[in-house]
């Protein structure tokens, strides 16, 4: 099974879809009950250092250079990120903290 991390929404799209609704369109088919790290494998390689070079622009576009570079698959509601701007990320830093820089300001969290 391939590796997952999932998105939440801190903010109005949280309140538009239902919490509910909103979980299981992000954990998709993995559904846990939580947010964040839905295999365990994936929480040990995220603590792992790699290098993101990841340049600063739709939030979309940041989620997919970030999966492509970290080898994680990323689930979202594609209107969740419609509208919204990644600060980008570059260096070597953890996949979490790469993946939280990319999402600052967006209202996002994962």
């Amino acid at each position: 099974m391939g590796e997952f991390m999932g998105l939440r929404a801190t903010s109005g799209a949280a309140r538009r879809f239902g919490y509910g609704a909103l979980l299981a369109a992000l954990m998709g088919s993995v559904c846990t009950g939580t947010f964040g790290l839905a295999l365990g494998s994936a929480s040990a390689q995220s603590s792992q250092q790699a290098r993101f070079d990841i340049p600063a622009g739709p939030l979309s576009a940041a989620l997919a250079a970030f999966g492509s570079q970290s080898g994680l698959q990323i689930t979202y509601l594609p209107s969740a990120a419609d509208g919204k701007n990644s600060p980008g990320v570059s260096g070597t830093v953890t996949r979490g903290d790469a993946l939280s820089r990319i999402l600052q300001g967006s209202g996002l969290t994962w």
